[in-house]
C-alpha cells in the first residue's frame, strides 16, 4: 500500500494486488490460508490496484476509518502509483473492449473441420465459432476528491497517453509515460513522456519527449522538474564513447520539453527518489548517488556509497532529507544510511 495525503487530516492508503482478502494482521504469510477477522474498516479480495481506503487523522492518537472506494470492481487494471494535490487522489489505470468486425452479407458461412466432427455421431456436432474482432487498450485518469472524506466524489476517467507518473502546476499539468499508437493500431514501440492539460473534464496533449532505448530508463517528476537517465553514445575530446547521464527538463512556456541540465554518472541510473530537495539515484552497479536537487537544472553531488556483494537495497522504500542523508533498508540485512555532506 501507498500512502498519500490529499488533506492535512485525511490520510488514504492506496493500492491492492493479486487476489487475497485483506486478512488477520498477526498472519505471516497473507497470501496463504488466512483467517479473516472482524475489523471496523472493510476487507475484499484484491486486484491489479484501485482500492483507495480514508482515514479521518485530525486526532493523530485515535485515526478513525472515513471511507473506501474501489476503482477496480469493473475490470480495470494496471492502476500507476497515486498522487494528491489539493484535496484530490490522481491515479491511471488501463482499460480494455472487444470491438466486433462484420462481416459482409455475402461471405460464405465457414464450415466445420474434421477434428470438430464426431465419428458416427448420432446427430450433427455443435460448432462454436469465436466472434471476430479485436481489442482495445487505452489508459484512463481517474480523480477522487476527499472534500469530505466520508463521501469522496469519484469524476468520470479521461482518456490520457499512458500511465500517470507526475502532477506540476497544480495538477493542471499531468505527466504520463507509454508509448505512443497510430490510428491503425500500429507503434514503434518507443515510449514517450507526454505533458497533458488537464482542466478537470478533459485531458489534452501539450508535447511529447521520446524517452532513450536504454533499458533503464529511470524517470521522476518533481515539481516543475523530470528527471531522466540516459545512456548511449556521446562525443568527447577522444571520439564517441557511451556514457550515462542524468538530465533535467521541464515544460517551457513555449509549451516544449527544455533540456536544462545533465549531469555525468558513473554507471547507469535504475532508480529516482526524491526527499525534500534531496535526490537519490540507484545504479546498476548496486551503488547510490545523492544529489542536492533545490536547483533541478544544477544538481550537485553531496554523497555516494555502494553495498557489496548479495546485499541490494530498496530506494523505493528509503527515506531521508537534505540535511542527514539517506537511510535504506537491505532487507534481513537491516539498513544502512548514506549521509549527505553539505
Amino acid at each position: 500500500l501507498q500512502a498519500v495525503w490529499p488533506r492535512e487530516d485525511v490520510l488514504v492508503w492506496v493500492g491492492g494486488g493479486f487476489s487475497y482478502g485483506w486478512g488477520c494482521i498477526n498472519c505471516a504469510v497473507p497470501m496463504m490460508a488466512d483467517s479473516l477477522v472482524a475489523r471496523p474498516w472493510p476487507f475484499w479480495g484484491g486486484s491489479s490496484g484501485g482500492q483507495l481506503i480514508a482515514f479521518d487523522v485530525r486526532d493523530a492518537a485515535a485515526p478513525k476509518f472515513a471511507s473506501a472506494v474501489n476503482l477496480s470492481s469493473n475490470t480495470w487494471w494496471n492502476f500507476s502509483k497515486a498522487f494528491a494535490q489539493d484535496g484530490k487522489v490522481y491515479i491511471s489505470h488501463q482499460a480494455s473492449r472487444f470491438i466486433p468486425i462484420k462481416t459482409d452479407a455475402g461471405e460464405a458461412t465457414p464450415t466445420a473441420s474434421a477434428n470438430q466432427l464426431v465419428a458416427a455421431a448420432p446427430i450433427d456436432p455443435i460448432v462454436i465459432y469465436p466472434p471476430t474482432g479485436k481489442w482495445i487498450t487505452r489508459w484512463y485518469l481517474d480523480v477522487v476528491d476527499y472534500a469530505d472524506a466520508a463521501e469522496p466524489l469519484v469524476r468520470r476517467p479521461s482518456n490520457i497517453p499512458g500511465s500517470l507518473v507526475g502532477l506540476s502546476h497544480d495538477a493542471e499539468v499531468l505527466y504520463t509515460r507509454g508509448v505512443h499508437w497510430t490510428k491503425e493500431g500500429t507503434s514503434d514501440w518507443t515510449e514517450y513522456l507526454n505533458a497533458v492539460t488537464y482542466d478537470g473534464v478533459k485531458a489534452r496533449l501539450i508535447d511529447s519527449l521520446p524517452l532513450s532505448n536504454s533499458w533503464t530508463r529511470a524517470l521522476l517528476v518533481s515539481g516543475t522538474n523530470v528527471f531522466l537517465s540516459r545512456f548511449g553514445p556521446e562525443s568527447d575530446a577522444t571520439g564517441a564513447a557511451s556514457a550515462a547521464s542524468l538530465d533535467t527538463w521541464f515544460l517551457a512556456d513555449t509549451g516544449k520539453f527544455t533540456r536544462s541540465g545533465t549531469v555525468r554518472m558513473s554507471a547507469q541510473a535504475s532508480v529516482l527518489a526524491e526527499f525534500n530537495g534531496l535526490l537519490a539515484v540507484q545504479q546498476t552497479d548496486n551503488g547510490v548517488t545523492l544529489f542536492d536537487a533545490t536547483n533541478g537544472s544544477t544538481l550537485r553531488k553531496v554523497g555516494e556509497a555502494k553495498t557489496g556483494g548479495c546485499v541490494w537495497y530498496d530506494l523505493t522504500k528509503a527515506d531521508g532529507a537534505l540535511a542527514r542523508g539517506v537511510w535504506l533498508p537491505l532487507g534481513a540485512y537491516g539498513v544502512t544510511r548514506v549521509p549527505a555532506t553539505p
